[in-house]
Formats: C-alpha cells, sequence, structure tokens
C-alpha cells in the first residue's frame, strides 16, 4: 500500500503544473437521475469504460475511490463501501433496483451484465434511503445502458484469453422514426478460472449467456421498455465437508446455476416545471447448488431458490426554471417472493411487502447557499411472521455553500432479505439495519483545467446483519462505526488524455468487540491515466487494498486473520484498424499477484484478452 501511495502523490504533485491543454471533459450521456445534490458522487464515463477495456464491471469499479471487492461461493464481486458490504448498496439499472432476490444480500452478480452495453455509470456515496428505500444504506451504483438520443448502429465484438476466456457480442439500435427506435443484443461469457483453493492447478468454467430486447422512444416523454434474460452456470469451488474451515477447498462436482427474467418499464417527462416520472419492474430468478458424490463429499444436497420480485415507483419533480429551487414526491411499493428447498422438500414460501412514500425539498436560499431536505416513511408486512405493519422513518439534511463545499446528515435503513430470514442460515427474529451517515465534502477547481476533492465520513449502523454462531446463523449485532477520509483528482485533456486518481482511508469498527469489521481495507488506492487519439487508446491502472481482518473458521471461538495487502496492475492498448474495425489487448494483474480476496481465496493471477470490436 505505501508504494501505491507514494506513486499516487507524486502523480498529483507532478499533475499540478500541467499546460492549459487540460479541459474538464463531461462524457455524459443520458440527463442524471433523482439523487440530493449534497451527496458524494464519483462519475465513470462511457469513454473510460471503453479505454479500459474491462473483461466485467467488478475489474471496472475497484479502480474506484474507496471501493473494494471481495470473492466468495456465493456472492462474487461482494462490495464494500463507507463499512458497508454488498447488501448496503442499491444497484439501479437504467434507473429501476436490479438485484437477485434469491440470494442471501439481495444482491446481483454484475458481471452478468453485459459491460459492452454500459454507457454511464454514476455512484452516490452515503445513505440514499430517503429517496431509494432500504439496502442503499452506504451508496447507489446507477447504471445507464440506454442512450439519450436515437440513432442506427451495429456493434459486434469478439475476444479470446488466458485461463479459457470466450466473450462474443452482437448488438444493434434501429431508428424506426424520428422519436422511436428498437435495439437489441446478446451476448455470451466463458472461462476456466483456477482455483481459488492455494496450490491447487484445478479449473472452473462458467458460462453466462444473455439476452435482451427493447423499446426506446425519445420525445417530451422519454419512454424505455426492456426485455432481459440470463443464464449463469458455474462450477463453484467448495468448503471443508465438516463445515469448519472457511476457506475454498476442491470439494468438485459443486455447481450454481441461475436463471433471471427481467422486464422493465419507464416514461419520464424531461422538460417543464411539472417532470412526472414512472417506472415499474418484474424479476423472476430461479437459483440452485448442487453437490455430487465424490471421493471427497459422500452425501450429495441440492438446493433450490426461486425468487420474485416487483417494484413500482411513481415521482413527481418540480423544477423552477429560474433559480435552482426544486421539489419531488413520490411513492414507491416493492413486493418480493421467495420460495427455498432442500433436497425437493420446501422449507419456506414467504412474500414481504415494503411501501414507502418520500419528499425531497432543494431550496436555494441565495446563489453561495442552497439547502437540501428530505424525508420518507416506510411501511413493511410478511405474512408468514404474522406481524403488525412496523413503519420505519428515514430523513436527509444537506447544506451546499459557494457550490464546492457540501455538508450532509442522512439515515437508512434495509429490512432483511428473505433469504436472511428462511435460507440455510435463516434466522426469522432479526431485526432491520439501521445506519446515520454524516459527510462534508470540499470540491476545489484547481483552475479551470483540473478538479481535486475531498470527503471526511462517518456511518454507524445498528442491527448489522453478519452470519456466525454455531450452527451458523444471521445475527444481529450492536453496533459498528465506519470514519474515514477520501480523496479524488479527475482531469481530462483537449488532446485526449486523461488521469483518475483516488486514496481512501476509513476504521471500520464492530463496536461490541472493538474490532476491525471482517473484509474491509483500513487504507485503499487508485490511479488511471487514458490516452486516445483517432480511433486508438491506451489505459494504464493501479489499485490497491491494504491489510483486511477475515474469519478463518466457522464454528467456536472466532478466530480471525490478517488478509495482506496488494497492488495491481492492469493495462490495455486498442488500435483503431478503420473507422469501424479496431483491435484490442488487455492485461490484468500483470504482476502476477496471487492475494486472497477472503480468507482462503486466492484471486487468479495474471491474465490476458486480446479481440476485434466493429462498431458502425
Amino acid at each position: 500500500m505505501k508504494k501505491a501511495s507514494v506513486f499516487i502523490a507524486a502523480f498529483s504533485c507532478c499533475l499540478l503544473f500541467q499546460s492549459n491543454s487540460w479541459a474538464v471533459t463531461d462524457y455524459e450521456t443520458v440527463v442524471t437521475d433523482t439523487s440530493f445534490s449534497t451527496s458524494s458522487r464519483s462519475i465513470i464515463t462511457e469513454q473510460e469504460i471503453r479505454d479500459s477495456k474491462a473483461p466485467n464491471l467488478t475489474a471496472l469499479l475497484q479502480n474506484q475511490a474507496n471501493i473494494s471487492t471481495s470473492n466468495s461461493n456465493f456472492q462474487p464481486g461482494s462490495f464494500f463501501i463507507r463499512g458497508g458490504d454488498a447488501s448496503h448498496v442499491l444497484i439501479l439499472v437504467d434507473g429501476v433496483p436490479y438485484y437477485d432476490g434469491t440470494t442471501s444480500q439481495r444482491t446481483i452478480n454484475l458481471n452478468t451484465i453485459n459491460i459492452n452495453s454500459v454507457r454511464r455509470i454514476e455512484i452516490l456515496k452515503g445513505s440514499q434511503s430517503v429517496l431509494y428505500g432500504g439496502q442503499a444504506l452506504s451508496a447507489v451504483i446507477k447504471i445507464q445502458t440506454f442512450s439519450s438520443r436515437l440513432s442506427n448502429s451495429t456493434a459486434a465484438s469478439i475476444s479470446l484469453g488466458s485461463n479459457g476466456f470466450q466473450q462474443a457480442l452482437v448488438g444493434q439500435t434501429l431508428k424506426i422514426s424520428d422519436s422511436d427506435g428498437i435495439s437489441f443484443s446478446t451476448s455470451y461469457y466463458g472461462k476456466r478460472s483456477l482455483s481459488p483453493a492455494p496450490d491447487s492447478n484445478y479449473r472452473y468454467p462458467s458460462r453466462i449467456r444473455d439476452f435482451d430486447l427493447s423499446y426506446l422512444h425519445r420525445d417530451d416523454w422519454d419512454l424505455n421498455a426492456k426485455f432481459q434474460m440470463t443464464s449463469e452456470n458455474t462450477e463453484l469451488a467448495g468448503s471443508d465437508p465438516a463445515g469448519n474451515y472457511m476457506g475454498a477447498l476442491d470439494t468438485k462436482d459443486f455447481t450454481s446455476k441461475t436463471d433471471q427474467k427481467v422486464l422493465t418499464l419507464s416514461a419520464k417527462k424531461s422538460s417543464g416545471f411539472f417532470r412526472p416520472h414512472f417506472s415499474a419492474a418484474y424479476q423472476n430468478s430461479d437459483r440452485s447448488y448442487e453437490q455430487g458424490i465424490n471421493e471427497l463429499v459422500t452425501s450429495p444436497s441440492l438446493q433450490t431458490y426461486g425468487g420474485e420480485n416487483i417494484n413500482l415507483r411513481g415521482e413527481l419533480e418540480m423544477r423552477s426554471a429560474s433559480s435552482g429551487t426544486q421539489g419531488l414526491i413520490g411513492a414507491q411499493y416493492t413486493r418480493e417472493g421467495l420460495v427455498y428447498r432442500n433436497s425437493g422438500i420446501e422449507q419456506a414460501n414467504i412474500t414481504q411487502e415494503l411501501r414507502g412514500v418520500f419528499a425531497k425539498a432543494e431550496i436555494e436560499v441565495d446563489p453561495n447557499l442552497v439547502f437540501v431536505a428530505g424525508g420518507r416513511m416506510d411501511g413493511e408486512n410478511r405474512n408468514q411472521l404474522k406481524t403488525a405493519d412496523d413503519f420505519i422513518g428515514t430523513y436527509q439534511v444537506g447544506f451546499r455553500i459557494f457550490e464546492n463545499t457540501k455538508l450532509e446528515y442522512s439515515t437508512g435503513f434495509k429490512n432483511p432479505s428473505l433469504f436472511q430470514y428462511f435460507g440455510s442460515y435463516g434466522n426469522p427474529d432479526l431485526k432491520s439495519e439501521k445506519s446515520n451517515n454524516v459527510s462534508l465534502t470540499q470540491d476545489l477547481r484547481i483552475n479551470e483545467e483540473q478538479i481535486f476533492s475531498f470527503t471526511f465520513f462517518e456511518t454507524n449502523f445498528t442491527n448489522l446483519i453478519q452470519a456466525s454462531g454455531s450452527p451458523v446463523k444471521y445475527n444481529n449485532i450492536a453496533a459498528s462505526r465506519t470514519r474515514g477520509a477520501e480523496a479524488s483528482f479527475d482531469a481530462h485533456s483537449s488532446d485526449g488524455l486523461g488521469i483518475k486518481l483516488a486514496l481512501g482511508y476509513q476504521e471500520p469498527k464492530d463496536l461490541s468487540t472493538d474490532t476491525w469489521l471482517s473484509r474491509r481495507p483500513l487504507q485503499t488506492g487508485s490511479a488511471q491515466i487514458s490516452q486516445s487519439w483517432n480511433k486508438s487508446s491506451a489505459y494504464l491502472g493501479v489499485f490497491s487494498n491494504g491489510e483486511r481482518r477475515d474469519q478463518s473458521y466457522r464454528y467456536g471461538p472466532p478466530r480471525y486473520v490478517s488478509l495482506s495487502s496488494n497492488v495491481v496492475w492492469n493495462a490495455a492498448f486498442t488500435l483503431g484498424l478503420s473507422d469501424n474495425f479496431s483491435a484490442f489487448i488487455r492485461g490484468n494483474n500483470l504482476m502476477n499477484i496471487r492475494y486472497e480476496e477472503s480468507f482462503g481465496y486466492l484471486n487468479e493471477g495474471r491474465s490476458f484478452q486480446v479481440g476485434l470490436t466493429y462498431i458502425l
């Protein structure tokens, strides 16, 4: 970590003396969705995504400020942001919540989202529960795949690489009138990953197939309708058949299969004082974990989970054209269902409903002073627990001074997932997690060409949910607190040179035991530099995570180990062959550092991909 910190600090100092060829560039392709202007945020543009040639979204997000990832069997690409884990980060795809209801933390394997279809990513840090309800306790990640403009286009890509890497994509958008269009894409991803178990050469195959079809309307109203199917089939590393050692073991014949179907509809008025926005989403998920018999496993097992999510949302934004004052009111309804079977025997068949109303106001007291406030009330009903409705209130307030200074305080909540209530480690007595967050952000425009941002934050959780005990089940721990600071630098030059730097430090502490929370690094850092010219580009990125604490054995008194820090270098080069064709190469983990992402789970080390892209 020290090496990465010195590198980033030295690089930052050099940037201060650059020439006036620098210009902050905005590559946004769509209008930003609902958010508090006092929240700290970072944006990944379409150009940055293309230049990086990242093989998936997890690899892309690893380079962002104070975001760390951890991989395990049941949570690939888990995120940790400001003391929260993946269950505290809400993923929005085209403005609609996107998660697999059969997972323990209401997460989604982001690698199932085709990175070639992503146009923009916005990361809002701190609790966003007032506008988005439960799950958004530590951050919201907004992924945009739709363009704000209609045009005829065709895209195709094919790439091969080490570890049996195969990826192919075909997509097309057809403009059928001045305001209407349709688009479709299909993709395939395959790989034979090196075992995460130490001293193993075993390979685990995985395959992901995706298809989506969309209708687009662009006029005074923006309309989007999308149907998506995703299928994932992966062989996984197992764990100790006795159930104690938590590291990866090559038990073999352990497979996970997931099929997901998603239908989303959204309509938004893009101009005028009143700007209504409606959205609806239906998600159906089927997931199975099957362990076959072999020399290490004498008893087969089969667990299946069926999930169904319905999300309805309506909001009315009021925006004044003559001042910075604006308001928002809205309502949201979510229904989740889960059917869990163990060896064919039904263990749970449960639904829960969440209903919320919310409001937000942003008042420009003076051109140099903006006040923001919002509140939300949510009600919950779980049919199997036979409990009365629980009502939870959250609120958020903030100030923006001289445009560049932001102070914000917010509260949040997250209801336990149905898996946490009734899954294999379920506990029906779980309480809702709650949080309060405070942040102070200072954006400093060094000159007209470069921007520096610094944030202090503190996040407090009560009733934080973790798996523990003997036998293992989900429990609420008393409280946790994470204090920290983040710094970032961002600039793009008029001649195609772009630089992003980020440093983060945090102290994520379990207050009930006065120890560090598992898997959250104290220090993070990243640096990215890209150069684009004509149809070609080059990219170099490095990210680092400091030491982390993780549990090594599941039963008995808790035993913890320290996971070592790591520094990982990635690079990519794209060569434009013509106006439509380009070839690229990407190297991941160039120094071949096989570090533990979580206890007993090593990353796969160095890998390469090469490919061809066609865009018309």
